[in-house]
């Protein structure tokens, strides 16, 4: 199974040649969440419910994570599995071990393509 990125270029002058050039966009941890969810992926608010109700991004499910750690698979069904399925992982604060295994458990249940957002 193949990992990581395909199709890499290398552009001369490096990341300040690329900004130089209009070629690096600069964007939010929110805003590269919204431009997924635009692309067809799913944000998914690991939080509680209570977390969830007081202010979450537009879109975004609450599936707590002791729910994604109990049934990876059941926690979402009625999501496709397989490589076109995007998730994208909301928590609060910096991702917790909890919600790492909960991406990992949703990779092995299936779901091809399972982001952990870091927060800004």
């Amino acid at each position: 199974m193949a990992r990581g990125y395909r199709n890499v270029r290398w552009f001369p002058g490096g990341v300040s040649a690329w900004r130089g050039a209009g070629r690096f966009t600069e964007v939010s941890d929110a805003d590269f969440v919204l431009l997924m969810i635009e692309d067809g992926a799913v944000a998914v608010d690991t939080r509680s419910p209570e977390e969830y109700a007081a202010g979450h991004l537009p879109g975004a499910r609450n599936v707590p994570v002791s729910a994604l750690l109990a049934d990876p698979a059941g926690a979402l069904p009625d999501l496709p599995q397989g490589r076109d399925t995007s998730l994208v992982l909301l928590g609060a604060g910096a991702p917790s071990p909890d919600l790492l295994e909960a991406a990992l458990a949703l990779e092995a249940a299936g779901f091809g393509r399972v982001h952990v957002l870091r927060p800004e």
